[in-house]
């Protein structure tokens, strides 16, 4: 009855339900929900299945919102992509990225977008000055609190839809999306939010004669050469795309690589990039992969927390069954990625372990581990665009590594590394007891498996690599001279006190020459390192700015204030 209405004032109450529904994993009521909310079709309702997406893990429910997605969307004539550009939410933001509103006593509310694109609020004074918090008089004022709460709400709106956008964006290189010039600056640089993730990426231009270059867009619509000089404005008919460093290899006369041009450009501007580009981690293919192909074994072996990796998994868009001990047919199911702009899939095998480990009743594997990743045939006998991939087809046919595009074989392993580096467990095994997963029934259920070895060395992938990357060149920043050295995985620090060693990939601090585990709390006050500069290459991940922080009070540890710290550092002298 309430899809036969089609009446937009129920879209509201619509997806409030569908939120309850999720939360129960009721799947059958939650895909009768979003069934009548595609069917309204409505800008509201397409912002809305937009937002319940970023929400969803399980794979039945989350088919059926693409499918609902996918028919409000071709009701406009659009695809998916489309209608979610043109239903973003401006959330009354100006062309600076903010918006302000008055509050009481010329104190005035400021919302803007920082970081890798969080919603903030912050007040300022009628001069402007920023004020650390509002005073209780100003509270307390008519209408005030009112104001505050709905600036609150879309300050938490702006976040959730911003991690959306990005995403979106990011998967473009894996989409193959591109727009006209004249079609990105209506939906992109003119959107006060769309706009300003959009002038922080890095652009691959191709023009009609096939010259192709990459470009930044500045705040008025300038656009900037890789080394920040203005380039002359671009034409209409010229298809943008995201660039990405794959697309740029080699060097130009001068023996600069576009990449290294493009960081030293952005490191200069100021500019942390929320989808990293110039910094980002590629993953080419190896000798060994190819005399394997068409399976890669990079990553095989590993054993990972079921939990943690499903998680991260299901938020980067991979389709993943959780392993269980009760349920034979779960373990045959690899997870898989859909690639249908190039009709193919990606594919991880898997196995579960720790069933000895279990609790009696426990319902999935405590553990994974990982065998081969795989590219097979995707057919789709309907149109992905505009149907939601309802008619999408795993053939099983799997296909060379080496026919796989660069850039979708890099994007694809850096998933995979993303998902390993982060859940990776510390047990091991011996190699000999297992050497495929069709045969992890023996090794899975013996006996001790909790007391398995634990090993010493995190896994140290591309992502952690990169961040080395980023620590070498921000060294020049913390004006220490020799007191700051990158050797392997790890950075050495020559403090007052003592000398430190910090593991890249972990975070972890060692003091030397005792080989000391120094505990310190992630949470422990941060430091600037620059004062004249907030600058992160790597504006996404969380442990470079941990090791960033750990580096500079090391380097001070005779500032140090913390008791616990210190009682540390001294019974290293006594």
């Amino acid at each position: 009855m309430i899809a036969a209405a089609k009446d937009s004032s129920d879209v509201p109450w619509l997806l409030s339900l569908c939120t309850q529904a999720l939360k129960k994993e009721d799947v059958s009521q939650f895909n009768r929900l979003v069934a009548a909310v595609g069917e309204i079709a409505t800008p509201d309702a397409i912002r809305g299945l937009a937002r319940l997406r970023s929400k969803v893990r399980h794979s039945t429910m989350l088919v059926q919102l693409d499918a609902a997605l996918a028919h409000a969307a071709s009701a406009s004539g659009l695809t998916t992509v489309e209608a979610e550009e043109l239903v973003a939410p401006q959330y009354g933001l100006n062309e600076h990225f903010c918006r302000v509103g008055d509050l009481s006593d010329g104190i005035r509310l400021v919302l803007s977008i920082t970081g890798s694109g969080q919603g903030v609020i912050r007040y300022e004074d009628a001069e402007g000055k920023q004020l650390s918090k509002l005073s209780e008089k100003v509270r307390k004022a008519p209408g005030v609190e009112a104001i505050l709460r709905a600036a609150r709400a879309d300050a938490k709106m702006l976040t959730a839809d911003m991690s959306t956008h990005r995403l979106r964006l990011e998967r473009s290189w894996l989409t193959g999306q591109t727009w006209l010039y004249s079609v990105f600056q209506e939906r992109w640089l003119s959107h006060p939010v769309l706009g300003w993730l959009a002038r922080r990426q890095i652009w691959l231009v191709a023009e009609p004669d096939g010259t192709v270059f990459t470009c930044l867009f500045g705040r008025n619509g300038e656009v900037y050469d890789p080394d920040g000089n203005k380039h002359l404005p671009l034409k209409a008919g010229v298809l943008l795309s995201l660039w990405h460093p794959l697309h740029s290899e080699g060097k130009d006369a001068d023996g600069k690589s576009i990449v290294a041009r493009w960081r030293a450009t952005l490191e200069r501007l100021k500019i942390s990039q929320p989808i990293r580009q110039a910094w980002r981690e590629t993953y080419t293919l190896t000798q060994a992969e190819r005399e394997s192909s068409p399976a890669s074994y990079r990553y095989a072996g590993r054993i990972l927390n079921q939990p943690q990796v499903v998680e991260i998994g299901r938020k980067r868009g991979w389709r993943i069954r959780n392993l269980s001990p009760h349920i034979p047919s779960s373990e045959s199911a690899p997870w898989t990625f859909g690639l249908p702009a190039h009709g193919i899939y990606a594919e991880i095998r898997t196995g579960g372990v720790g069933i000895n480990d279990l609790e009696h009743g426990a319902g999935t594997f405590t553990h994974v581990i990982t065998d081969r990743v795989r590219f097979c045939v995707l057919k789709d006998q309907g149109n992905w665009l505009y149907d939601g991939g309802r008619k999408l087809t795993e053939m099983k046919t799997p296909l060379r590594l080496g026919d796989i595009s660069q850039v979708v074989f890099s994007e694809i392993m850096r998933d995979v590394d993303l998902m390993v580096s982060t859940a990776a467990s510390n047990i091991s095994f011996d190699p000999e007891t297992i050497s495929s997963i069709p045969d992890l029934g023996v090794w899975r259920r013996q006996s001790g498996l909790a007391n398995i070895s634990i090993s010493n060395e995190s896994h140290f992938g591309g992502l952690a690599q990169s961040r080395r990357e980023a620590i070498v060149s921000l060294l020049p920043s913390f004006k220490a001279g020799d007191a700051i050295s990158v050797d392997g995985n790890y950075v050495f620090i020559n403090g007052v006190r003592h000398n430190y060693k910090i593991n890249i990939g972990t975070g972890d601090v060692m003091v030397i020459p005792y080989n000391r585990h120094l505990v310190l709390r992630s949470d422990i006050g941060k430091f600037s390192y620059d004062e004249s500069s907030e600058y992160v290459p790597l504006h996404d991940d969380d442990q470079l700015a941990l090791i960033i922080n750990r580096i500079t009070m090391l380097l001070k540890d005779n500032r140090i204030r913390d008791q616990d710290i210190l009682d540390q550092l001294t019974s290293l002298s006594d």
